[in-house]
C-alpha cells in the first residue's frame, strides 16, 4: 500500500469488505513522525474511531512477543492490532 491516496482508498476498499464479514472493524495507528495527523485526519473521515497506540507500547508488546530484536512492519502492525484489542490506546483529537 503506498502513501498516496491510492493507498488510502486501497485500505477504504479493504475495510469496507472487512465490514461485510466483520460485526466489528477498528483502525489503529502508531503515531510516527507528523505525517501522522494527515492519514489520521483522513481515515476519521471513513472510520469512527481511529485509534493511536503509542510507540513505546508498540514497542514493549514486541517484547512480550519475544521478539526483541526483530522489528518489520508485519510485527509492528500486530503489535498494534493487539494494542487496540487490549484498548490500551487513546482517540486522536
Amino acid at each position: 500500500m503506498d502513501i498516496y491516496q491510492s493507498g488510502l482508498d486501497q485500505l477504504c476498499q479493504k475495510s469496507d469488505a472487512a465490514r461485510l464479514q466483520a460485526q466489528v472493524v477498528s483502525v489503529g495507528m502508531e503515531p510516527t513522525s507528523h505525517s501522522f495527523k494527515n492519514l489520521a485526519r483522513h481515515l476519521l473521515d471513513h472510520f469512527q474511531p481511529v485509534k493511536l497506540v503509542n510507540s513505546f507500547s508498540v514497542k514493549q508488546n514486541r517484547e512480550q512477543q519475544c521478539m526483541r530484536r526483530e522489528k518489520t512492519d508485519q510485527i509492528d502492525a500486530a503489535a498494534v492490532a493487539s494494542s487496540d484489542m487490549r484498548r490500551s490506546c487513546s482517540v486522536p483529537e
